[in-house]
């Protein structure tokens, strides 16, 4: 069975952790084509049931995977990766307030924690000014083996700095290139509250990967830093489910005292999408420490909330519009002849059917609940039964023609060429006969009863064309290419064989004896086709 594009990212995204990130497009549609074949029964979630299939390269199998982390195996010989060290702070907002002048700044240092590591710090200048609001501080913080945080004191000197929120910097910076590697704001307060918390944004948006990755959502502690203030924090289902798009968290958010900033983490899961996107709420509430919730924000003074929108990797959009376009291929091939025998039943037994089978139990529907003047009535009958003696027999001669899953189409193609040329040889020597019985000449038969009956409804499939075409380009190109078909083909191929007969042969009696007039010939076709041109103008706009 075919796949949508959503239902296959889905079981890429598996097939990935199963057997690695490092697969080709060439063995991803391997190992979709073999679970296919297996015929796992549907389920809602294409990837919740795939069976495990051996990788493709037996010689250098990957790792299955047990949890985070990238599960490719390394080559033979390849020396461990390396951790490296890396430094930040706690939280890289701090407020000072006038009651407490010197605050602590936690540097934090991440990576290989195992050996000795330093990092060279410096205050830097912003509104607030070294040696007038605050005491200017460098130097070096050495970690030894097994520490991860040490901590720095910085003092405000000016109360005057206190009246107009300045803020200065902390500065970490590489000992070996002096290149600054993360800095921290540390604000001077005005006032002394406990202040307002809210998100730094309401929406964040977020890319899925194919493995599991943590988004650190911010959140602010604005108009005043003084105390500790915590609220509860959960997270709560909206078009994203937890299990499935992300994994539910929950628990209790603390700021220290000068903290301005926090970070909570969202697991985003890989669940495999092409185009949809799904959002997650994370909600704060039961806030304490005096402090607030912005009432500007969504959930007023009561709770704040923020919306995450997880999208889809345009990366994998692409190679999944790559393998839907290759599978597509494989799908079309792989119509057994079975399927091919079922669909020319199917299409023979519905050209004897007056509707459809879902037309007629819809309609059935209808008509027990339809009021008694919306019910059919006994013209609607009439005209569905001269409707269905007119047209039953053509939908039947022409459902013989096998579909196109034989022979990649050519089979219908060229049948259903030969019932349009049995179709119109059938018109031809039904005007032949009439214009015998009314002693018409056959060169005017010919280019008024054949012409129109084989006109005509081109005629009007080019009206409708035009009428349910926004820019009508369907009914020009029925026009010309009908009309190329009737001159080309219908003119030209016997035109061709009989100049050829004639040329060989040479005029003989029977030649003379059937075009010796032949200027009534030429001026009855010049008199005849524009006869018919200006009738099919003025049909045309009705």
């Amino acid at each position: 069975a075919e796949l949508s594009a959503e239902d296959l990212a889905k079981i890429q995204s598996h097939l990935l952790q199963v057997h690695g990130h490092h697969l080709t497009d060439e063995e991803l549609i391997k190992l979709i084509e073999a679970e296919q074949k297996a015929e796992t029964p549907r389920v809602k979630d294409p990837g919740a049931n795939l069976r495990k299939v051996a990788p493709m390269d037996e010689e250098a199998p990957a790792a299955k995977i047990a949890g985070q982390g990238d599960n490719v195996t390394p080559p033979k010989g390849a020396a461990p990766a390396l951790q490296h060290t890396g430094f930040g702070f706690a939280y890289d907002q701090i407020g000072i307030v006038d009651s407490q002048r010197t605050v602590a700044v936690k540097v934090q240092r991440t990576g290989n924690v195992n050996t000795e590591a330093s990092v060279k710090y410096q205050t830097r200048p912003g509104r607030a000014q070294k040696d007038e609001d605050f005491t200017h501080i460098e130097g070096t913080l050495t970690f030894a083996p097994g520490e991860s945080e040490k901590a720095v004191s910085v003092t405000v000197t000016n109360s005057v700095a206190f009246e107009s929120n300045e803020e200065f910097y902390f500065d970490l910076i590489d000992e070996k290139n002096n290149a600054t590697l993360a800095a921290a704001m540390l604000v001077i307060l005005s006032n002394e509250d406990p202040g307002v918390v809210r998100f730094q944004e309401e929406e964040v948006t977020t890319v899925e990967e194919f493995q599991e990755k943590v988004l650190e959502v911010t959140v602010l502690r604005r108009h005043g830093a003084a105390g500790k203030v915590a609220c509860a924090w959960r997270t709560e289902d909206n078009t994203a489910k937890a299990g499935t798009h992300y994994a539910a968290g929950s628990g209790v958010l603390e700021f220290e005292h000068g903290q301005m900033v926090a970070k909570l983490p969202l697991t985003v899961l890989p669940a495999g999408r092409y185009q949809l996107s799904s959002t997650v709420r994370i909600v704060l509430s039961s806030i304490t420490g005096g402090a607030k919730f912005d009432a500007s924000t969504e959930g007023g003074r009561d709770l704040c909330m923020a919306t995450v929108v997880i999208q889809p990797d345009p990366a994998v959009q692409e190679r999944i519009l790559r393998i839907h376009s290759a599978l597509a291929v494989n799908w079309t091939k792989a119509h057994t002849a079975k399927s091919n025998w079922t669909a020319w039943k199917e299409q023979i037994i519905k050209a004897v059917q007056l509707t459809d089978d879902d037309e007629e139990e819809e309609e059935d529907g209808q008509e027990q609940s339809a009021p008694a003047e919306k019910r059919r009535g006994c013209m609607q009958y009439i005209n569905m039964a001269l409707t269905a003696v007119l047209g039953v027999p053509w939908k039947i001669f022409f459902s013989v023609i096998p579909p196109p899953g034989f022979c990649d189409g050519w089979l219908c193609f060229f049948c259903s060429l030969g019932g349009i040329g049995l179709l119109t040889a059938i018109v031809g020597d039904l005007a032949a006969l009439l214009g015998c019985v009314l002693d018409i000449g056959s060169a005017i038969t010919a280019i008024t009863l054949v012409a129109l009956g084989t006109s005509l409804p081109d005629t009007f499939a080019s009206r409708q064309a035009a009428v349910q075409d926004p820019t009508a380009d369907a009914s020009v190109g029925n026009v010309t290419g009908s009309n190329s078909v009737n001159v080309f083909l219908g003119l030209g191929m016997p035109w061709t064989v009989g100049a050829l007969f004639w040329t060989i042969g040479g005029a003989d009696a029977t030649w003379n004896e059937r075009f010796q007039d032949k200027d009534f010939i030429v001026g009855t076709s010049w008199t005849g086709g524009a006869a018919l041109s200006v009738s099919c103008t003025l049909c045309m706009p009705m």
